[in-house]
C-alpha cells in the first residue's frame, strides 16, 4: 500500500497484513537473472492485481412480498431479502434451498428475488445459505446461515385419472340425487378441496375423501347434463392453490316421465303411425323387409325399445324442391329414444335439388320439437346410407341424426355405419362412419362406441 520495496530471497514469500476489505491492491515484482551469455544482468517486473474480498455479509430477514403461502410446482414467489452488507458490494444473487436467485437492489439493504422452488412437494422455509456478490470485477461467495420463521407449501402436480358415477347408471329420475367418483392421481398427502364443473357455472362443489387419491361429490339430477372436471382446489389444510385441469367426460340425462300412459307396439303399421308426441313401447321385434317406410316428419315423445329390434327399415327418396330436407327413420327428432335395436337400416337419398340434406339412421335433425331435445342411450344402430348427387349438391350426414341441435344427449350408443357418396361423374366413395365426442354447453354425445358385426 505504501509502495516501499521489500526485498526477497529467492524461493521466500512475504505476506502483507493490514489489507482493507473489498479493495483492489497491486502487488509488483521486480527481480533480477543472469543468462550467463554475455549480455550481463537483467531485470524484469511483473504486476499482479489482488481483490479482498468483503467483510460477511448476513441476511437478517426474508420476507414474502407477495402473501403467498402455496404455490404450484414450478410457480414462483417474489421474497424481499434484508441483509447487512458492511461495504456495500454489489450482490448478484442469493442461494435460497439451494436454488441460485437473482438479487435486483431496492433499497441500500433490500434487495428482490423471485423464487422458484426446486421442491417437488412439501413445506419448506426460506434458507440462505449464500450471498453472491463482486467487488471489482471479481465474484466472491459470502456463505451464512439464515433460516426465516415464514413457509412456503409447494403443491406437486395433480391429474385426474378418471370421472364416474357410483352406480354405473347414465339416466335418473328428476331430482335425484347423483354421486360422483373422481380419481386422481397424485393427491396423496393433500387436501383436496373442491373441484369446478365445466359449463355448469361459478360455483365449486365440494369434495368428500375416500381414499388418498378418491372423493366424492354430489349433484341433483335436474336436466340432462354433461359433467367434467375444469378446475380443481387443494392443498394442504387452507392453504391452497386452484389448478385448471381436464377429465373425461361422462353424462347423464333426467328420464322423461311419460305424460299420459305408454302405448305397445308390436306391427310395421302401429310403428309407421307413432304420433311426435306419444309415448310407446315395443313388445316385440319388428322385420320392415318390403315396407314402405315413410320418415315420420317430427317424434317427441317416448320410445322405449324395450331390448327389442326394428330391422329392415328402407328409404329410397328422391330430393326435389319440395321434398323434406331432413331424411332418417323420423325426420326432425326429439323426445327420448332408449333400448332400441335399429339393424339393417338402408337409406339412399339421390338429390337433384340446389339444397342441402340431413340424413341420419335414425333422424334427419335432432331438436325442433320445443320443448322436448333428443334424449338417445342405450341403443345400437347400424346400416348403410347411400348419397347420390346429381349436381354435385352437398349433404349433412351422420349416423344418429346429422345435426345436432339444442340439449341433445347422445351417449352409451353402439353403432355401426356405412356411407356411400356417388358424385355426378357416377364416382363413388366409400366411408366408415365415426361418432366423435361432442361436449358443449348445447349438447353432449359421449361414450358412443362402434361395433362391427
Amino acid at each position: 500500500g505504501d509502495d516501499k520495496p521489500i526485498t526477497m530471497l529467492p524461493a521466500s514469500s512475504v505476506s502483507f497484513g493490514n489489507l482493507l476489505s473489498a479493495n483492489a491492491y497491486t502487488v509488483k515484482v521486480t527481480y533480477e537473472y543472469d543468462l550467463n551469455d554475455g549480455e550481463g544482468i537483467r531485470t524484469q517486473t511483473v504486476t499482479k492485481k489482488i481483490i479482498t474480498a468483503a467483510e460477511d455479509i448476513t441476511v437478517t430477514n426474508v420476507k414474502n412480498s407477495d402473501n403467498i403461502t402455496a404455490v404450484k410446482v414450478g410457480e414462483s414467489v417474489t421474497l424481499v431479502v434484508f441483509v447487512d452488507n458492511p461495504d456495500g458490494v454489489k450482490i448478484n444473487s442469493f442461494v435460497i434451498n439451494g436454488v441460485t436467485v437473482e438479487a435486483t437492489k431496492i433499497t441500500g439493504n433490500s434487495y428482490s428475488a423471485v423464487y422458484t422452488s426446486a421442491s417437488t412437494g412439501g413445506k419448506e422455509f426460506f434458507s440462505v445459505s449464500a450471498v453472491n456478490y463482486t467487488v471489482e470485477g471479481q465474484n466472491f461467495v459470502s456463505t451464512c446461515e439464515y433460516v426465516d420463521s415464514d413457509h412456503l407449501f409447494v403443491i406437486g402436480d395433480l391429474h385426474v385419472e378418471k370421472l364416474e358415477f357410483k352406480d354405473g347408471k347414465t339416466v335418473y329420475a328428476r331430482n335425484e340425487n347423483i354421486v360422483c367418483i373422481v380419481t386422481f392421481k397424485g393427491a396423496e398427502g393433500y387436501d383436496v378441496k373442491t373441484v369446478q364443473i365445466e359449463t355448469w357455472g361459478d360455483d365449486p362443489i365440494p369434495l368428500t375423501k375416500l381414499t388418498d387419491n378418491t372423493y366424492s361429490f354430489n349433484c341433483t339430477a335436474v336436466r340432462r347434463r354433461g359433467l367434467k372436471i375444469a378446475s380443481v382446489t387443494y392443498g394442504y389444510g387452507d392453504e391452497t392453490v386452484t389448478k385448471k385441469i381436464e377429465s373425461n367426460v361422462i353424462a347423464y340425462a333426467v328420464e322423461c316421465e311419460p305424460s299420459s300412459g305408454i302405448i305397445d307396439i308390436s306391427t310395421p303399421e302401429q310403428l309407421q303411425n307413432m304420433q311426435g308426441d306419444k309415448n310407446y313401447r315395443l313388445v316385440n321385434d319388428i322385420d320392415l323387409a318390403g315396407f314402405d317406410w315413410t320418415p315420420i316428419s317430427s317424434f317427441g315423445g317416448y320410445l322405449d325399445g324395450n331390448g327389442k329390434t326394428i330391422k329392415n327399415l328402407e328409404i329410397y327418396m328422391i330430393v326435389g324442391e319440395n321434398t323434406p330436407e331432413c331424411i332418417g327413420m323420423f325426420s326432425l327428432c326429439g323426445g327420448t329414444i332408449k333400448d332400441l335395436t335399429l339393424t339393417d337400416v338402408n337409406i339412399t337419398v339421390v338429390n337433384t335439388a340446389n339444397r342441402k340434406i340431413y340424413v341420419g339412421l335414425v333422424g334427419g335433425r335432432t331438436g325442433f320439437y320445443d320443448p322436448i331435445e333428443l334424449t338417445m342411450y342405450n341403443c345400437h344402430v347400424d346400416g348403410k346410407i347411400t348419397y347420390i348427387s346429381k349436381d354435385g349438391n352437398g349433404g349433412n350426414i351422420d349416423v344418429f341424426a346429422a345435426d345436432l341441435e339444442d340439449d341433445a344427449f347422445i351417449c352409451n350408443n353402439t353403432y355401426n355405419c356405412v356411407l356411400e357418396r356417388i358424385d355426378s361423374n357416377e364416382k363413388s366413395v366409400i366411408t366408415d362412419l365415426e361418432v366423435n365426442d361432442s361436449f358443449t354447453s348445447s349438447h353432449v354425445v359421449v361414450n358412443n362406441v362402434k361395433k362391427m358385426d
